[in-house]
């Protein structure tokens, strides 16, 4: 049976990637869940971002440069790491309520706009602190192991 998995070291498998992917917040998958899609679907993600250079040209170094720009900041948006807890900036923190609740905290970078539309979460940072979730995730990975 070439080709084949066995059922048990499948399930080894898939549960070792769980705890790899888990993330310090929540459980979800981390910095990679900003990547973590279908290439077609973060290319169509993205039309707008390459569109937006046909209407407002500019250097190419500066495109690569936003570009890299923006995937650090989406992928530092899921990591868990809590840059900011001053409310101006749409941090990690706050990403994770908007995921929590879908209500609220849609800003991509700054916290203006919730504010001024009453969409704003003030992140329950004792909650999401990712300390105590990476701690969690790893005690209940060693019994389970």
């Amino acid at each position: 049976m070439r080709g084949r998995t066995r059922p048990s070291a499948a399930a080894s498998l898939a549960e070792n990637l769980r705890f790899l992917c888990a993330s310090t917040v929540g459980g979800g998958l981390g910095g990679r869940a900003s990547h973590a899609f279908h290439p077609l679907d973060g290319f169509a993600q993205s039309t707008p971002y390459h569109a937006f250079v046909f209407l407002f040209p500019m250097n190419k170094l500066v495109y690569l440069l936003l570009f890299v720009f923006v995937n650090c900041w989406t992928i530092s948006i899921h990591d868990g790491v809590f840059v900011s807890r001053d409310g101006f900036l749409n941090s990690c923190a706050h990403h994770s309520e908007h995921h929590l609740h879908f209500t609220c905290n849609y800003g991509q970078y700054f916290t203006f706009w919730d504010r001024l539309f009453g969409t704003h979460k003030t992140p329950d940072f004792a909650n999401l602190d990712p300390s105590k979730h990476v701690q969690a995730d790893a005690k209940a990975h060693v019994k389970a192991g």
